[in-house]
């Protein structure tokens, strides 16, 4: 029982990333867009005349760097130890511009950041947002952590193992593909990273993704970058949750704004009620040491509190003073569920199953655009069973347009190529039925 229940949890709640290395970047401090004009002027007026009104709201634009198509497959050197071939898909050079934007956090309007990622290309382009998986909240030894989201990296090869890894592969690669990549760091990331990140509360993060794709059309057009209707979205992990999430909302509430064409997550946790309320009856009887496991099981714990609407005591949760999300990922008394968490008492698990609930993503609704879930069979991160399969008898069950991508035998962490190979394919696909 502890062993299966143990499976569950590091099942439902992480995330992995992987490795990295040389670059290519702004020569001697000069900056400058895709038509070699110089923005400095540029930057400085938005930050001085954009004061922050509306979610949505571009903010301010600055250039990062100029990546040849040539060193794209240099900077992801761990493709060559990684199942499928992804060396034929860069077909162009790309400019990375790092850019803020206005939106919402716990009901307050606030700044956000992200990556914008433009080909060099002539013609329209189509965005594809891209949402990164779980990244402590803080610098973490070999990626993992708040320096490795998607605005704070420079357009060059890793220098340490993991670095910015999401961004190297998901980010480069889709832009030098073709695609206008938008990429948020989310609350908690980049310019906000006095806040708490909301992890794994997807109508929150939801609403932070949409903000970043109205921004990046406005960024287009500051650009003079003629856009296409349609756009598509994808994620990984926590950021496959919240491309689902992102489609829930547009397609509820922003269909006059933004068009999805398609939505291809990667090991999203979409079935979060079922697992998570086995977990909160079953990780306090947990006697086994976690390790960093146990970092997302408490992280998973203090949020859905944290981001309600009236959270409870956190003595009702934790066995030790909880202030923040810090306190919960690095001053726990052990890795051990038994000796970190309470047995929750009637109240207490009855708030928490409702918290669970209303971040679930399974049951409620009904994708409009194609939805291809993309998930491994053997992912011990994620379910399969209990989460992917669930996720899309419930959507096809409603009327909805959902399909799985079963990748046998893979998991978690092992699906980065052939998910890019098979995205790109499945796009490419939509956008041709789309020009017909």
């Amino acid at each position: 029982m502890k062993k299966s229940l143990l499976t569950l949890f590091v099942a439902s709640l992480t995330t992995q990333i992987a490795l990295a290395d040389p670059a290519d970047s702004v020569k001697n401090g000069e900056m400058k867009t895709a038509n070699n004009t110089n923005i400095t002027e540029l930057e400085k007026m938005n930050k001085a005349e954009n004061k922050l009104t509306e979610r949505g709201q571009l903010l301010s634009t600055e250039f990062v760097a100029s990546i040849s198509k040539g060193k794209i497959n240099a900077y992801f050197p761990e493709r060559k130890k990684m199942k499928g071939n992804i060396d034929a898909v860069p077909k162009y050079d790309i400019d990375l511009y790092k850019i803020t934007y206005g939106s919402v956090y716990q009901g307050q309007l606030v700044e956000l950041s992200g990556l914008v990622v433009v080909p060099q290309k002539d013609g329209k382009l189509t965005q594809l947002q891209y949402h990164h998986g779980t990244l402590y909240p803080y610098p973490a030894k070999d990626g993992w952590g708040s320096l490795d989201v998607p605005s704070l990296y420079q357009g060059d090869s890793p220098k340490t193992h993991k670095a910015s890894y999401e961004t190297r592969l998901n980010g480069n690669y889709l832009g030098s593909y073709g695609y206008l990549v938008s990429l948020p760091d989310y609350a908690g990331y980049g310019v906000s990273e006095n806040l708490q990140h909301p992890y794994g509360i997807n109508p929150e993060l939801a609403k932070q993704s949409v903000d970043m794709i109205l921004a990046t059309k406005a960024f287009a057009k500051q650009q003079n970058l003629p856009l296409y209707d349609g756009m598509f979205l994808s994620g990984w992990s926590e950021g496959g949750a919240v491309s689902v999430a992102t489609q829930k909302l547009i397609e509820s509430q922003y269909t006059d704004k933004i068009q999805v064409s398609a939505n291809a997550p990667m090991s999203g946790l979409l079935n979060s009620a079922d697992n998570f309320k086995q977990m909160l009856v079953g990780a306090p009887h947990i006697e086994a040491d976690l390790g960093e496991g146990m970092d997302f099981l408490a992280w998973t714990y203090y949020a859905y509190n944290q981001f309600s609407q009236k959270p409870i005591d956190f003595n009702n949760i934790f066995t030790f003073s909880v202030k923040n999300d810090r306190d919960v990922l690095q001053k726990r008394p052990s890795n051990k569920p038994s000796e970190v968490l309470k047995k929750l008492d009637k109240t207490s698990l009855q708030y928490l199953t409702k918290q669970a609930e209303l971040n679930n993503l399974s049951t409620g609704w009904a994708p409009v655009a194609p939805l291809f879930i993309h998930h491994g069979t053997a992912d011990t991160t994620v379910p399969f069973q209990n989460n992917a399969k669930v996720a899309l008898k419930n959507y096809q069950n409603n009327g909805g347009n959902a399909f799985l991508i079963k990748h046998e035998g893979h998991t978690h962490e092992s699906l980065g190529l052939l998910y890019l190979n098979n995205m790109l394919a499945e796009f490419e696909k939509i956008q041709d039925k789309q020009a017909k």
